[in-house]
Parts: C-alpha cells; sequence; structure tokens
C-alpha cells in the first residue's frame, strides 16, 4: 500500500514538473581543493550550462 501511494504521488508530481532554467548573471559555479589540510585553493568555471 505505501509503495503504491508514493508511486501515485510521484507520477503526480511528474506532471506537474516544469523545466528550470538557471540565471547564470546571479549564479556562479565554484571548487575548492585542499591540499595537505592545511592549504585551500579555490577555483571557479567561466561557463556552464
Amino acid at each position: 500500500m505505501k509503495k503504491m501511494l508514493a508511486f501515485t504521488f510521484f507520477g503526480v508530481s511528474l506532471v506537474f514538473a516544469k523545466p528550470y532554467t538557471i540565471d547564470k548573471a546571479n549564479s556562479s559555479v565554484w571548487f575548492e581543493v585542499k591540499h595537505f589540510k592545511f592549504n585551500e585553493t579555490r577555483g571557479v568555471f567561466d561557463s556552464f550550462d
């Protein structure tokens, strides 16, 4: 019964789902790498989709 209810809820939520777009003017993608646990290097991607 719980599985059927979960699948029904998931199926109904897919009906109302809409694609979204990322606002590139106000968004950024960056990463951080730790080196020897005391030095952190940060990087930024210039473009992303």
